[in-house]
């Protein structure tokens, strides 16, 4: 069994290993069982670095408790979405995602619930794929002209909504 999956994981050439590594770690340190965890960690090391990073940087935060805190299915379900099914730049991704989660859960003016940042997130980090320098930019912009100009002053829930309406049609 230790050769097949040594055999596995060398197929996924260099850094394989590595991948593998830290997503066995992870699982099982979640309280997956080892079939399951080695499973996971085996998809992975098939996968691209960045593919990987981002299964990581997604499932954490949407798992821990101060960021989403989300059950497992459920991070494990977006991870998956924003990692190996995934058919943008997954740079981009990673990046327009932790640059959301920053901006709802570390803004002393926003302090959002987790609720509310985790749905924010998500679906605009999902817009990443449509826009090539990343979305963080332009919501953050069209959200902060909505809250802060005069003719407009909108209230956060509002100014989130039209930011991301608009957004989502290019």
């Amino acid at each position: 069994t230790a050769r097949l999956i040594a055999d596995k994981i060398s197929k996924g050439c260099d850094g394989a290993a590595d991948r593998f590594s830290k997503i066995l770690t992870l699982m099982k340190s979640v309280g997956l069982t080892d079939r399951t965890a080695l499973e996971m960690a085996l998809q992975f090391a098939a996968q691209t670095p960045d593919v990987q990073k981002n299964f990581l940087a997604v499932f954490t935060h949407a798992y821990l408790n101060e960021f989403f805190d989300y059950e497992y299915p459920r991070a494990a379900q977006l991870a998956y979405e924003l990692s190996k099914d995934y058919q943008g730049d997954p740079v981009q991704l990673r990046k327009d995602f932790l640059a959301l989660v920053q901006f709802c859960k570390g803004s002393k003016q926003l302090d959002l619930p987790n609720n509310l940042c985790s749905e924010v997130a998500v679906k605009v980090a999902r817009l990443s794929a449509y826009f090539p320098q990343g979305v963080r930019g332009p919501f953050l912009k069209l959200f902060n002209d909505l809250r802060q100009k005069p003719e407009f002053n909108l209230d956060i829930k509002t100014a989130l909504d039209i930011a991301y309406n608009v957004l989502k049609n290019g």
